[in-house]
Protein backbone atom coordinates (compact mmCIF):
# COMPACT_ATOMS: atom_id res chain seq x y z
CA UNK A 1 0.00 0.00 0.00
CA UNK A 2 3.18 2.68 0.75
CA UNK A 3 4.24 2.05 -2.85
CA UNK A 4 0.93 2.36 -4.44
CA UNK A 5 0.67 5.70 -2.62
CA UNK A 6 4.35 6.72 -3.12
CA UNK A 7 3.39 6.12 -7.04
CA UNK A 8 0.20 7.96 -7.12
CA UNK A 9 2.48 10.88 -5.70
CA UNK A 10 5.28 10.70 -7.96
CA UNK A 11 2.16 10.32 -10.96
CA UNK A 12 0.75 13.31 -9.55
CA UNK A 13 3.61 15.45 -9.57
CA UNK A 14 4.73 14.69 -12.68
CA UNK A 15 1.29 15.67 -13.91
CA UNK A 16 1.40 19.01 -12.43
CA UNK A 17 4.67 19.41 -13.98
CA UNK A 18 3.56 18.27 -17.72
CA UNK A 19 0.97 20.49 -17.65
CA UNK A 20 3.26 23.52 -16.73
CA UNK A 21 5.04 22.35 -19.98
CA UNK A 22 2.48 21.40 -22.50
CA UNK A 23 0.36 24.33 -23.29
CA UNK A 24 -2.59 21.81 -25.39
CA UNK A 25 -5.64 21.00 -23.13
CA UNK A 26 -8.96 20.01 -24.74
CA UNK A 27 -12.29 19.96 -23.00
CA UNK A 28 -14.53 17.65 -24.46
CA UNK A 29 -18.16 16.22 -23.88
CA UNK A 30 -17.79 12.89 -23.22
CA UNK A 31 -20.78 11.08 -24.54
CA UNK A 32 -20.38 12.85 -27.83
CA UNK A 33 -17.05 11.76 -28.00
CA UNK A 34 -17.78 8.67 -27.53
CA UNK A 35 -20.86 8.54 -29.57
CA UNK A 36 -18.02 9.28 -33.03
CA UNK A 37 -15.59 6.87 -31.87
CA UNK A 38 -18.25 4.16 -31.56
CA UNK A 39 -19.64 4.80 -35.23
CA UNK A 40 -15.99 5.00 -36.35
CA UNK A 41 -15.23 1.43 -35.17
CA UNK A 42 -18.34 0.30 -37.61
CA UNK A 43 -16.09 0.95 -40.55
CA UNK A 44 -13.33 -0.92 -39.52
CA UNK A 45 -12.94 -4.73 -39.45
CA UNK A 46 -11.85 -7.27 -36.99
CA UNK A 47 -7.88 -7.33 -37.07
CA UNK A 48 -7.84 -3.95 -39.42
CA UNK A 49 -5.39 -1.56 -37.59
CA UNK A 50 -6.56 1.82 -38.47
CA UNK A 51 -6.35 4.36 -36.64
CA UNK A 52 -8.59 7.07 -35.37
CA UNK A 53 -7.28 10.58 -36.83
CA UNK A 54 -8.10 13.41 -34.18
CA UNK A 55 -7.24 16.81 -35.63
CA UNK A 56 -8.15 19.89 -33.38
CA UNK A 57 -8.71 23.79 -34.89
CA UNK A 58 -10.07 26.00 -33.50
CA UNK A 59 -12.50 25.28 -30.91
CA UNK A 60 -13.60 22.14 -33.42
CA UNK A 61 -12.52 18.75 -32.92
CA UNK A 62 -12.56 16.59 -36.21
CA UNK A 63 -12.61 12.74 -36.38
CA UNK A 64 -11.73 11.19 -39.16
CA UNK A 65 -11.37 7.21 -40.46
CA UNK A 66 -11.03 5.37 -43.59
CA UNK A 67 -10.69 2.06 -44.33
CA UNK A 68 -11.94 0.03 -47.07
CA UNK A 69 -15.77 -0.43 -45.58
CA UNK A 70 -16.01 3.46 -45.96
CA UNK A 71 -14.71 6.63 -43.78
CA UNK A 72 -15.89 9.01 -41.74
CA UNK A 73 -15.26 12.80 -40.89
CA UNK A 74 -17.23 14.20 -38.23
CA UNK A 75 -16.42 17.64 -35.89
CA UNK A 76 -17.58 18.48 -31.97
CA UNK A 77 -17.74 21.49 -30.65
CA UNK A 78 -14.67 21.95 -28.09
CA UNK A 79 -13.07 24.34 -25.49
CA UNK A 80 -9.89 24.49 -26.25
CA UNK A 81 -6.28 25.98 -24.63
CA UNK A 82 -3.02 26.52 -26.71
CA UNK A 83 -1.76 25.06 -30.39
CA UNK A 84 -3.55 22.63 -32.57
CA UNK A 85 -2.70 19.24 -33.40
CA UNK A 86 -3.66 16.57 -35.11
CA UNK A 87 -2.81 12.94 -33.72
CA UNK A 88 -3.56 9.11 -34.22
CA UNK A 89 -5.43 7.15 -32.00
CA UNK A 90 -6.09 3.14 -32.09
CA UNK A 91 -10.39 4.02 -31.25
CA UNK A 92 -10.42 0.93 -28.95
CA UNK A 93 -7.96 1.95 -26.75
CA UNK A 94 -9.70 5.92 -26.66
CA UNK A 95 -13.12 4.23 -26.08
CA UNK A 96 -11.76 2.34 -23.10
CA UNK A 97 -10.74 5.03 -21.28
CA UNK A 98 -13.83 7.59 -22.26
CA UNK A 99 -16.03 4.81 -20.99
CA UNK A 100 -14.97 4.15 -17.51
CA UNK A 101 -15.76 7.57 -17.11
CA UNK A 102 -19.30 8.75 -15.51
CA UNK A 103 -18.13 13.19 -16.00
CA UNK A 104 -19.96 14.84 -18.79
CA UNK A 105 -17.05 16.54 -19.84
CA UNK A 106 -13.27 14.67 -19.88
CA UNK A 107 -10.03 16.95 -20.12
CA UNK A 108 -7.16 15.75 -22.59
CA UNK A 109 -3.80 17.08 -22.38
CA UNK A 110 -1.82 16.82 -25.52
CA UNK A 111 2.08 17.23 -25.53
CA UNK A 112 2.58 16.61 -29.15
CA UNK A 113 1.47 14.11 -32.13
CA UNK A 114 3.92 11.64 -31.15
CA UNK A 115 3.59 11.75 -27.79
CA UNK A 116 0.71 10.23 -25.37
CA UNK A 117 -2.23 12.03 -24.00
CA UNK A 118 -3.45 12.27 -20.79
CA UNK A 119 -7.35 12.14 -19.57
CA UNK A 120 -7.86 12.93 -16.08
CA UNK A 121 -9.69 15.01 -13.98
CA UNK A 122 -9.41 17.59 -11.45
CA UNK A 123 -9.56 16.04 -8.56
CA UNK A 124 -7.16 13.23 -9.70
CA UNK A 125 -9.90 10.63 -9.32
CA UNK A 126 -8.66 9.41 -12.16
CA UNK A 127 -5.86 9.62 -14.42
CA UNK A 128 -5.58 7.42 -18.26
CA UNK A 129 -2.62 7.75 -20.70
CA UNK A 130 -3.62 6.78 -24.55
CA UNK A 131 -0.93 6.09 -26.81
CA UNK A 132 -1.01 7.27 -30.60
CA UNK A 133 -0.24 5.50 -33.18
CA UNK A 134 1.23 6.85 -36.10
CA UNK A 135 -0.53 7.22 -39.40
CA UNK A 136 -0.38 8.54 -43.08
CA UNK A 137 -1.49 11.57 -44.11
CA UNK A 138 -4.24 11.06 -46.18
CA UNK A 139 -6.97 14.55 -47.57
Amino acid sequence: ITIQKEIKERLSSLIKLIKKLLLITKTFPNLSLQHCIDRSTLLVKEGDKKPIIVSINDGILNLKINSVVGSMNEDIDIEKEGKDIIIGFNPKFLMDALRAIDDENVEIFFVNPKAPCFIKDDKDSYTYLVLPVNFNVVS
